[in-house]
């Protein structure tokens, strides 16, 4: 069984969970993180991967990842709606549409990998 946190030691809890403090440094430490990835400082900078914030690097990418995001949601929800005015419900087809409008993400991710 996995313990509670009411059933920890503090120093399993503490090893466990983040601090207000931990939480706060991490927060600066990313935002330091995003400041050097838009000013293209990766040199000497203290960072292992700029992984999971690239959308950052410019306003243009993260307002075109916004945007994407936004039509692949609102194509899941007309088919949906197409499928509930037709009387029945298939998740592959559903799914298939996701994915089909998520191929740019797929092939932007692979050319950083």
């Amino acid at each position: 069984l996995i313990s509670t946190h009411h059933e920890m030691t503090d120093s399993e809890y503490y090893a466990t969970y983040h601090t207000p403090d931990d939480y706060d440094d991490i927060k600066h430490g990313v935002l330091d993180d995003i400041k050097c990835l838009r000013s293209n400082a990766i040199e000497g900078a203290n960072v292992r991967s700029y992984r999971g914030i690239e959308h950052l690097k410019t306003t243009t990418s993260s307002k075109a990842r916004k945007l994407r995001r936004q039509i692949i949601v609102e194509a899941v929800l007309s088919e949906q709606d197409l499928q509930r005015e037709q009387g029945h419900r298939d998740d592959n087809t559903i799914a298939k549409v996701a994915s089909d409008l998520s191929i740019y993400s797929k092939v932007e991710a692979s050319e950083k990998a």
